[in-house]
């Protein structure tokens, strides 16, 4: 019996050794600020019209359009099932690619993502190569700094631009309307 309890005290000590050694590293690394920081993910939707208003994504229609972010090339994809989007802020970004879906009113739509919405993003481009051989432009910045009252980060500079242009400012999930 004595024996039992022996080795039952020792693997206690070990334990609580080790969990509170783990502790001590993770509060020198954050030296001292304790922030559990979730950032929503960053999708990018996009319409995609004539000068007249038609819609012209038609997800039979798809060939050839592919879009291009950090030297990785993503096909439109008609096939995936969105049902299951849901973004949280408990997981990190997952890439789904390029997806055409159709939106709550029926409009079709290109869906890009997920990026981090945590990450660092300075005039990122993501390209959107057209099948007749046009492309357009999308351009991501976002960035976190540590608020100066209470050192909380906090997203700060986070807007998109289309060809040049700022297209959307402050949102995670921006809807970006493309005139061909």
């Amino acid at each position: 019996m004595n024996r039992k309890h022996l080795t039952f005290a020792l693997l206690a000590t070990v334990l609580a050794v080790g969990f509170s050694s783990c502790n001590k590293v993770i509060e020198e690394e954050n030296e001292g600020n304790s922030w559990l920081v979730d950032y929503l993910p960053i999708e990018i939707y996009m319409t995609v019209q004539n000068a007249e208003g038609v819609n012209l994504l038609d997800p039979e229609n798809l060939d050839g359009i592919k879009a291009t972010f950090n030297d990785e090339v993503f096909a439109a994809d008609t096939t995936c099932d969105c049902s299951h989007f849901s973004p949280t802020r408990d997981y990190p970004g997952i890439m789904h690619g390029l997806i055409c879906m159709q939106l709550k009113d029926g409009t079709y739509a290109l869906y890009f993502g997920e990026l981090d919405g945590g990450g660092y993003y300075k005039e990122e481009p993501l390209t959107i190569e057209w099948p007749d051989g046009t492309t357009d432009v999308i351009c991501i910045n976002s960035e976190i700094k540590p608020n100066k009252k209470d050192g909380y980060p906090e997203v700060v500079n986070r807007y998109f631009k289309l060809n040049g242009k700022v297209v959307d400012e402050g949102s995670c999930r921006p809807l970006i309307h493309i005139c061909k």
